[in-house]
């Protein structure tokens, strides 16, 4: 299969929205997010992505991308040319299949985060999106109760449709409560349980 790898460093663009669509990429390290483009001065990221992730898939759909892809810690990615993936869906089943799964987890991921946003408190938001990188760190065989948390505290509220100081006093708040501990840029789930009930998915 011709492929090879690219490295982007951090706060570089692997593409950009609108750009043509040229390959592929699966992360293989660093920590990357795609966004929307700036509207009135306001950017939406709409997805945080670990090594194991795919990035650029949506734009299969229209051969454009529709979003930023940006690295948030120097990354390195795995590139497939565009056409080289055509052949391969078009021939390969078990490849097609493949890429189906993928981009329903990311439609299923974007509906699940449309609720969030829409039914949840600032504390709920942030509660439930460490467990779900703690569940999605766990699918790609790392620990689940210890991550990287590189992001800003800024973009995490571009993800979660909150203020930078309401991030910031929620994961202070989290942390006087006894359900994670962080340092510098690694979180680790001090309780889970606790977590849980923050997040409203156990009685409190």
């Amino acid at each position: 299969m011709v492929q090879f790898t690219k490295r982007v460093a951090a706060g570089e663009r692997l593409f950009r929205a609108g750009a043509r669509q040229t390959g592929i990429y699966a992360l293989r390290s660093g920590f990357m997010m795609t966004s929307l483009p700036e509207i009135n001065g306001r950017r939406f990221v709409l997805r945080f992505m670990l090594p194991g992730d795919a990035v650029g898939m949506e734009a299969m759909a229209t051969g454009e991308h529709p979003t930023d892809a940006s690295a948030i810690e120097d990354s390195e990615v795995c590139v497939i040319p565009v056409r080289r993936a055509e052949v391969l869906v078009e021939f390969l089943p078990a490849y097609a299949a493949e890429v189906r799964k993928l981009l329903a987890e990311q439609y299923a991921e974007a509906m699940a985060h449309a609720i969030l946003l829409r039914r949840r408190r600032a504390d709920e938001r942030v509660a439930l999106f460490l467990l779900e990188l703690s569940r999605r760190s766990l699918e790609r065989g790392f620990p689940p109760e210890v991550f990287p948390l590189p992001m800003r505290r800024y973009e995490l509220g571009e993800h979660l449709n909150l203020r930078f100081e309401s991030v910031s006093r929620t994961l202070n708040e989290l942390q006087k409560r006894g359900a994670i501990e962080i340092d510098g840029a690694t979180v680790k789930i001090a309780s889970l349980e606790r977590l849980r009930e923050v997040g409203g998915l156990v009685p409190a």
